[in-house]
């Protein structure tokens, strides 16, 4: 049980408790992580029938609700959805950088909204095929490593710096090329 002095201290040094506390984190995140999966499992085990029974009964009382918030949500995010598959496909092969929505805006920007090969702008693009133009890495993911290892860059190669806008006509057509 903590004494009213331990209480006052802690109240007084809160910048100190949030350094221990980073720091205990920092050294034991293997523990941490270990414990946290541990109690995930056993939460997962025993609220399994909860959650599917939860999960059943707002589909089946909402069912137009679910799929319109839903609809509407991955149309009004696919930037942002597409953002993030591509971050968890560059982890899981263990490459690395990111960049962010305004960050991929400002590079468009920088080539007039135009795809770097066959010059066609955005606003064309979106008439003719209602899509926009699409990311594209210049060293190509699945050659990352191998180029990496003889060039030893400065970036990653999820980075702004390693990505151009291209339509999806030409990113098709580049397919894995280094250009």
């Amino acid at each position: 049980m903590q004494t009213e002095a331990r209480r006052q201290w802690d109240k007084n040094n809160p910048e100190k408790i949030k350094e221990y506390r980073r720091r205990y984190r920092r050294n034991n995140l293997e523990k941490i992580k270990k414990s946290r999966k541990e109690w995930n499992k056993k939460y997962q085990a025993k609220h399994r029938d909860e959650s599917r029974q939860y999960a059943a009964n707002r589909k089946l009382l909402f069912p137009e609700r679910c799929k319109l918030i839903n609809k509407k949500w991955r149309q009004s995010h696919k930037i942002e959805r597409y953002l993030y598959s591509l971050q968890h496909k560059i982890f899981k092969k263990g490459l690395g950088g990111s960049f962010t929505k305004q960050e991929w805006e400002d590079k468009k920007k920088e080539y007039n909204y135009c795809c770097v090969f066959c010059d066609i702008s955005e606003q064309e693009l979106l008439n003719k095929t209602g899509q926009g133009l699409t990311i594209d890495h210049k060293i190509p993911i699945t050659k990352w490593k191998q180029w990496a290892k003889n060039n030893n860059p400065d970036y990653q190669c999820n980075d702004i710096e390693n990505i151009q806008p291209l339509c999806l006509r030409c990113n098709l057509s580049k397919h894995n090329k280094i250009m």
